[in-house]
């Protein structure tokens, strides 16, 4: 992807303070600025990807803050000029970079909740259902859940793992996250993996996988004994 030029960053930002059509192209462009993701610091970076959306939506919805807040007269700034273009720029990566920090840590808060204290954050919207359900039959079923993911009977977590790590499958990763209380950190110094690596696989594979086992529990428990009710 393309990095935008400074002075048609200017543009557009001096346009979304106009426009909201031009605010929501100003906040898929942040992706195209490297300094962000470059000054964001490795320790976000694993969580960059899952909290770029929510960042975008603040972008957009909250772009006629950022003249306010850093005392930019938007309207004397000629975009034309480098000077401008740049302090322009500087200004609004700084304020972006504050804003993704904070929807990281949201990202990160959420990815280490212990699975000894597993709610509906883990059951994906198609699971609605289970939210109508009686407590006590929430929480058998979040306790066959946890047991199954422990059991893993068909290996579905067992034999997920990123490409040379064998040993980093997502078995060994809910045991060490959820029952050892360890952080990704850790775990990724004692199985000699990248953090960010390590980060990336569980929630671009694991936590499908989870979901998936959660649905296919529910459907099984539930939807076909209600099924059969009705017949």
């Amino acid at each position: 992807m393309e990095q935008i030029p400074d002075r048609l960053l200017c543009q557009l930002i001096k346009e979304a303070l106009q426009d909201s059509q031009a605010a929501e192209t100003l906040a898929y462009v942040i992706d195209q600025i490297p300094e962000v993701k470059a000054r964001l610091g490795e320790g976000w970076l694993p969580y960059y990807d899952e909290a770029l959306p929510k960042t975008m939506k603040d972008i957009r919805k909250n772009i006629n803050r950022f003249p306010q807040k850093h005392g930019l007269d938007m309207e004397s700034l000629d975009c034309k000029n480098p000077g401008d273009a740049d302090k322009v720029k500087k200004y609004f990566i700084y304020w972006v970079i504050m804003i993704l920090k904070r929807d990281c840590y949201d990202v990160k808060r959420r990815s280490n909740k212990s699975i000894l204290e597993l709610d509906m954050d883990l059951i994906p919207s198609f699971l609605d259902p289970l939210k109508l359900l009686e407590a006590e039959e929430k929480r058998l079923f979040l306790n066959s859940f946890k047991c199954y993911i422990q059991e893993d009977p068909k290996n579905e977590l067992q034999n997920s793992y990123p490409r040379n790590y064998p040993d980093c499958n997502c078995k060994t990763l809910i045991k060490k996250l959820y029952f050892d209380n360890k952080k990704f950190q850790d775990i990724a110094s004692e199985l000699e993996i990248r953090d960010q690596t390590l980060h990336s696989y569980w929630r671009r594979n694991c936590l499908p996988i989870l979901r998936q086992i959660a649905k296919r529990l529910y459907e099984i428990n539930y939807l076909v004994e209600t099924g059969n009710k009705e017949q």
